[in-house]
């Protein structure tokens, strides 16, 4: 992972660009519950990657750098960035989160955000966790 004080650039990643439009980066298909059960299950995912589902819904998209910070305050159990960012495509792979980026006449955004599928709301609602995303919308 590159050291904050290593990052050099004129303009942040995060500045609004002329035309920019979201672009869908996660996962096609279906995933059912089942599956998602079995995952628990066998230990597929646990209580990091519920931490991970509750921060996602409190800032309700966040990229993995943030997630990676916000884990570490909490003193979660989190190696490196690179092991969040494994966790954190498990969870895209089984369409609990999804993930996005932005592109514009300049080029592709070099950031990926993070927000909940409705697999994800199922999940912090099973913990009686109020989920602030509204499906009624196309997207979060």
């Amino acid at each position: 992972m590159v050291d904050d004080s290593q990052i050099k650039t004129k303009v942040s990643p995060f500045a609004m660009r002329t035309q920019e439009i979201k672009v869908f980066d996660g996962k096609d298909g279906y995933v059912s519950m089942n599956q998602i059960i079995q995952k628990m299950n066998m230990g597929h995912l646990t209580e990091i990657h519920f931490k991970i589902l509750e921060l996602v819904n409190k800032f309700e998209f966040v990229t993995s750098r943030q997630l990676y910070y916000l884990l570490k305050l909490q003193n979660a159990d989190i190696a490196s960035q690179d092991k969040l960012n494994t966790k954190l495509e498990q969870l895209v792979k089984c369409k609990i989160l999804t993930r996005y980026y932005f592109t514009s006449v300049e080029g592709d955004g070099v950031f990926r955000i993070y927000c909940m599928e409705k697999m994800g709301k199922y999940l912090l609602t099973s913990r009686d966790i109020e989920c602030k995303c509204n499906y009624n919308l196309i997207t979060c």
